[in-house]
């Protein structure tokens, strides 16, 4: 993604980028599945979420800041929600005071 980190050059970074942003997402989705089969709440979502992805991913640059906003949309997904939803201040409001409480 342009503006977070170096520029892939040559094929071999670019196909350890594609490799590195497929287990992200496969990772991130998984656990929404599984928090979604388990009737969790978004909180315990992120709990179990991070269970997998702090090891491998807690040290990329902002991932403290997107996590909440992904482990949201992968649970909205995994719990049958198709089309995003829009992402307004109030929802906003409404996620941190789910993951706060």
């Amino acid at each position: 993604m342009p503006g977070r980190g170096e520029a892939m050059k040559g094929a071999g970074d670019v196909e350890k980028a594609l490799d590195y942003t497929q287990r992200w997402v496969e990772t991130l989705y998984r656990c929404g599945k599984e928090a979604a089969a388990a009737k969790m709440d978004l909180k315990a979502a992120m709990a179990h979420t991070r269970k997998s992805m702090d090891p491998v991913f807690g040290n990329v640059f902002i991932y403290e800041h997107c996590l909440p906003f992904d482990v949201s949309r992968a649970f909205d997904e995994a719990s049958g929600i198709k089309t995003p939803r829009v992402w307004t201040a109030e929802r906003d409001k409404e996620m941190w005071a789910a993951l706060q409480a």
